[in-house]
């Protein structure tokens, strides 16, 4: 059994203070350090750091000193980010593979676009797919860019075999042109996403969960 837990704020390079408190009692943060023993053995006890809302945040480190009848001891423990995405590895490879292959598979029909059989090559939207799948459920608040793509590549096909593969000037800029847009601002948004999975999140963002 412990006689004494003494838990001192961590004191990161940024000099901001981030109390703390023992979390059965929210409402008493202190500045410096917290008692949350006595403790035995087969019980838990928790502690709460106060970190604001702000997304980038240096690492923590507590020190803890211990106490049992006329032994004592300090330690050093780092906290968990409190921004970590909370993923296990298999879901963090899932996500950024579909992520990646729906990035390649704008960069492919953008090299379509570009190219003289542009109206003869038909646009992927396979892996976009899959991704706004992905996003809907994830981050449905960032799915806009990704689904107006898809919605247009289908419509944008039906547009080509209409003329059968023939366009005057302004047809090509008011029909294939503004597709362009559209796929820069899915990159744009699959990048962001895919970024994310390795930046700590602010509190309550759907993508870490």
């Amino acid at each position: 059994d412990l006689d004494r837990i003494t838990i001192y704020r961590p004191r990161p390079p940024d000099g901001v203070k981030y109390p703390l408190a023992v979390t059965s009692d929210p409402g008493g943060w202190v500045d410096d350090e917290i008692e949350v023993g006595p403790l035995r053995l087969t019980q838990e006890a928790q502690f709460s750091l106060c970190c604001g809302a702000g997304v980038a945040l240096p690492d923590f480190l507590v020190r803890i000193e211990c106490e049992s009848g006329e032994d004592s001891w300090t330690l050093t423990s780092a906290l968990p980010h409190p921004r970590k995405l909370d993923l296990s590895k298999e879901e963090y490879s899932r996500r950024k593979e579909v992520l990646t292959a729906a990035i390649l598979e704008i960069e492919r029909n953008v090299a379509i676009l570009r190219g003289q059989d542009w109206a003869r090559v038909p646009l992927e939207h396979e892996q976009l797919r899959l991704a706004e799948k992905l996003i809907r459920v994830h981050a449905p608040e960032r799915i806009g860019p990704i689904r107006d793509l898809v919605g247009r590549i289908a419509s944008f096909q039906v547009w080509v075999e209409q003329h059968r593969g023939t366009f005057r000037g302004d047809e090509i800029s008011t029909g294939r042109d503004p597709m362009f847009q559209l796929l820069s601002d899915a990159n744009a948004e699959l990048e962001g996403l895919r970024g994310a999975l390795d930046t700590p999140q602010a509190s309550g963002a759907r993508w870490a969960s």
